[in-house]
């Protein structure tokens, strides 16, 4: 009986810390310009985004602990969809993100331990979309004339081609130890993964042909960005330069092989839709009385 007189008191304690918690939790407005800030990623007590305030995109990073904000790339030209590591480490103040600079898109990483900058990528094609993990920057590539995977080995300084099939591979994802993408080289996007321990035999040595060509894309053109949220790529209301490289197709796709990007490939918004099906009664039969007996009145 003392247990059970106890169990309820305790429950409600419980119950009353939950509540006091949630009472106690508060939204934090991080920026308060009056232009746009978009393409957030937080890691531990740091918030990274993509910020027009300079009138183009330039990346900032606030401190939550301290409180503080600063901005990481320079002005006058683009910089966006930064992403932060996978994990801390001994890579936990590293910082890549995608810049236009060069008058394409480049791979650049920044340093928050030491304040320094370093180009990764100088090719004359666009590398856009970098993760990074560790040591590994992991970005989406062009440069064959298709999206390719690629990956940078900051312990070793080596590049690495990860994907050599001619249809698209894009969006990529990555950890210390795994990258995984979206691919098309089927007509359809599949996921694919590589690790090093597969590198020799994932690598096909003669590509197949896809089922469908491969999409010839062009990284998304300057406009202003709608709502946050919308998957239209920010960029600067004067840029100094666009990127206009159009991957060459292999063949002219015809309508049944049309390519549809996947949802995060940031060329355009999904909305699911839902239909309901139609409801049914059942028929309604009315059935008429007749009396059995004479009424009488008394």
């Amino acid at each position: 009986m003392n247990g059970c007189n106890l169990y309820a008191p305790a429950v409600a304690l419980i119950a009353l810390a939950l509540l006091a918690g949630v009472a106690t939790a508060s939204e934090h407005r991080v920026t308060n310009a009056t232009v746009d800030q978009v393409y957030s990623t937080v890691l531990a007590d740091r918030i990274l985004w993509s910020d027009n305030r300079t009138g183009d995109y330039d990346v900032y990073l606030y401190n939550l602990t301290g409180e503080s904000e600063r901005a990481l790339s320079p002005p006058e030209t683009d910089q966006f969809a930064a992403a932060l590591p996978a994990g801390m480490g001994v890579s936990g103040d590293k910082v890549v993100w995608e810049d236009n600079r060069s008058g394409n898109r480049d791979i650049y990483l920044y340093d928050l331990a030491t304040g320094e900058e370093r180009q990764i990528t100088s090719g004359s094609g666009h590398e856009v979309n970098p993760v990074i993990a560790g040591d590994w920057i992991v970005w989406q590539d062009d440069r064959n004339g298709n999206w390719d995977i690629y990956l940078y080995d900051l312990s070793t300084g080596q590049e690495t081609r990860i994907t050599d099939n001619e249809s698209a591979q894009m969006t990529p994802a990555v950890t210390e130890s795994m990258v995984v993408w979206n691919d098309y080289r089927h007509g359809n996007w599949d996921i694919y993964a590589w690790t090093p321990d597969e590198a020799a035999t994932s690598a096909p040595s003669a590509p197949s042909a896809p089922s469908a060509p491969g999409p010839g894309l062009t990284p998304a053109s300057p406009g202003t960005p709608g709502v946050p949220g919308t998957t239209t790529r920010p960029t600067a209301a004067t840029p100094t330069a666009t990127p206009t490289a159009t991957p060459t197709a292999t063949a002219t796709p015809t309508p049944e092989a049309t390519v549809t990007m996947p949802p995060d490939d940031l060329t355009e918004t999904l909305t699911p839709t839902r239909t309901l099906p139609p409801r049914t009664f059942p028929p309604v039969t009315f059935v008429t009385l007749e009396p059995t007996q004479t009424p009488f009145l008394l």
